[in-house]
């Protein structure tokens, strides 16, 4: 069909907040989103019940892309954290005992994965596919459980 995009390579997605996990398979490289699927955080459980959620969530979704036929290019998880250059998350303000490695590696273990602060990752989708496409420079400003912003 001239026009759709293209469904053949996907990514799994993962916005991971102070109330509620909110994924999605998403092609790769338009950005259509192919489902959603969306569950509460509880994250006054610990960072180990919301990790564990998260996890079954992805592995949902990557099932999901086999019943599809979809190629999995890789897993992109954001969180309410600060997150370093490498991926490591630094900060328990949401969710605790997720500081370092241990969200990339439980996700890495499933799928290629990125771990990025979920303002960060916010910001750049808009630079991408969203209200910040056509400009060098911009602000995103994200208000929900917690505040954030990037430019």
């Amino acid at each position: 069909m001239a026009g759709s995009p293209d469904l053949s390579a996907c990514a799994v997605g993962l916005d991971v907040g102070g109330t509620k996990v909110a994924a999605g398979i998403v092609a790769y490289p338009s950005g259509a989103v192919i489902c959603r699927r969306t569950i509460p955080t509880l994250a006054r459980r610990g960072g180990k019940a919301v990790l564990d959620d998260s996890l079954a969530l992805a592995n949902e979704l990557i099932a999901e892309t086999g019943r599809r036929d979809l190629e999995l290019l890789g897993i992109g998880v954001g969180v309410p954290e600060l997150v370093d250059p490498e991926g490591h998350v630094t900060s328990a303000h949401s969710i605790s005992g997720w500081q370092g490695d241990r969200v990339r590696s439980a996700f890495s273990s499933l799928a290629p994965t990125v771990v990025e602060s979920d303002v960060r990752a916010g910001a750049l989708a808009e630079s991408m596919f969203g209200a910040g496409q056509e400009f060098r420079l911009f602000v995103y400003v994200t208000v929900g459980t917690g505040q954030g912003d990037c430019i």
